[in-house]
């Protein structure tokens, strides 16, 4: 597992060099490596595959010898996130995770059960979560009955280990303090989906952007899903009465805590209220020296697929630049789809989103036997490319491993192909 990871990165931070190292060969290298790394995707531990991929990589000598001076030069230690602390009692490391979150609180001394999901006051915190060592990338480790696993464990699985409650200039002020020591002043903004309890927002918020190796500060923004399969209508309900306080935080984020980049990531209907917030907010109000809105990442969004088309041809001027995930092996958003009628944003296919101001990345290609509707953060190849849209700041203008340009009446959009 850990020479596929790799080798994808290694593969992923020359890729933009093919044309150049290649010429004509390059299209043809890219169509014969793809299908194997996807073969070697769905059983990373088979060495007569692994093997296959290195047999080709040697046969085109320009590219082997630029990936092994990569591989070479390259750090094996998995990075993190700049903020995350080792712990002194267990073999996993502690990830900050800065909170807002208009919730409910239900009277818990748990910080598991801290907030409920009814409608309460906007609230400021921090919370920190376990990241076990033997992590793997794309997983939200916790205690399987099957292993006889009966408690949570840090060392084993992701856990809210505390939760804090600050006042909003001690969250300002952590906040600040904590951006002075990353390599990068950025804050990630993350806001969570429907059926997303509090617990489970703030480890995947934290998953999320260890994955990432994220090098800022990871903001959650929990509005109050009920955490419930049948409590879809009351989601919606509250995805949208939270916005007015979403836009609060969304204008403090970016004026107050002197960042220099805010990229934002909404998952489903989390989506919903990002779109919103960002349509009511006038980022022409904020101060000099506020951060720059640099990328906005809608997730497999439960919107209205002509809602967001008209969204972004009003307000994609409001971030450096918009990109939208998509599949149509997406069940959660077919679901969505029979009770609205209307496409989703999130849905591929024929009704794929495809608009001025917004690339768009169709992940219908990745195995959908392995993807939910959660893949944004639990495939590898997706949190890669993600890796390579928010750390390395590539869009589709610039050549992406696993990506491919397609062109369609609306404009270009992009297939990820392994």
């Amino acid at each position: 597992m850990k020479e596929l990871l790799r080798l994808q990165a290694a593969l992923s931070a020359i890729w933009s060099e093919l044309d150049t190292l290649l010429g004509d060969q390059a299209a043809t290298f890219e169509s014969r490596l793809l299908p194997l790394l996807r073969a070697l995707e769905a059983e990373p531990f088979d060495a007569d595959r692994l093997n296959a991929v290195y047999t080709l990589l040697e046969s085109y000598e320009p590219v082997y010898e630029r990936l092994l001076e990569q591989m070479g030069t390259g750090s094996d230690d998995f990075r993190g996130t700049t903020l995350a602390v080792r712990s002194t009692v267990g073999r996993f490391v502690k990830v900050p995770v800065w909170y807002a979150t208009d919730r409910k609180r239900t009277g818990s001394s748990s910080p598991n059960d801290w907030y409920g999901g009814d409608r309460g006051t906007l609230t400021y915190g921090r919370v920190e979560v376990s990241i076990p060592d033997l992590h793997e990338k794309g997983k939200l480790e916790k205690p399987s009955l099957f292993r006889l696993q009966f408690r949570e464990d840090p060392s084993k699985h992701i856990v809210v280990l505390t939760l804090a409650e600050l006042g909003p200039d001690a969250w300002q002020s952590e906040i600040k303090q904590g951006l002075a020591t990353c390599s990068a002043r950025d804050v990630l903004l993350f806001v969570h989906g429907y059926n997303v309890d509090f617990e489970r927002a703030a480890q995947r918020a934290a998953q999320f952007v260890y994955d990432l190796e994220f090098q800022g500060a990871c903001v959650l923004y929990s509005w109050p899903s009920e955490g419930a399969t049948l409590k879809y209508i009351v989601d919606e309900d509250n995805a949208q009465w939270t916005v007015d306080h979403f836009e609060e935080v969304l204008t403090t984020v970016a004026t107050q805590l002197g960042a220099a980049c805010v990229h934002a990531v909404a998952h489903s209907m989390g989506s919903r209220v990002l779109a919103e917030g960002l349509r009511r907010v006038d980022v022409s109000a904020w101060p000099a020296g506020s951060a720059a809105l640099r990328e906005v990442v809608f997730a497999a969004p439960d919107i209205n697929a002509d809602t967001f088309r008209n969204f972004i041809k009003k307000f994609h001027t409001r971030a450096n630049r918009f990109t939208l995930y998509a599949s149509n092996g997406d069940k959660a958003l077919e679901t969505s789809q029979k009770l609205h009628k209307y496409p989703r944003a999130g849905d591929a296919g024929n009704d794929l989103v495809i608009a001025e101001g917004l690339e768009t990345i169709d992940a219908s290609a990745i195995d959908t036997a392995l993807m939910g509707h959660s893949y944004f953060c639990e495939n590898r190849i997706v949190i890669q490319d993600l890796f390579n849209l928010i750390m390395k700041g590539e869009g589709g203008a610039t050549p992406r491993f696993g990506l491919k340009p397609h062109a369609a009446p609306a404009g270009t959009y992009w297939v990820m192909g392994l």
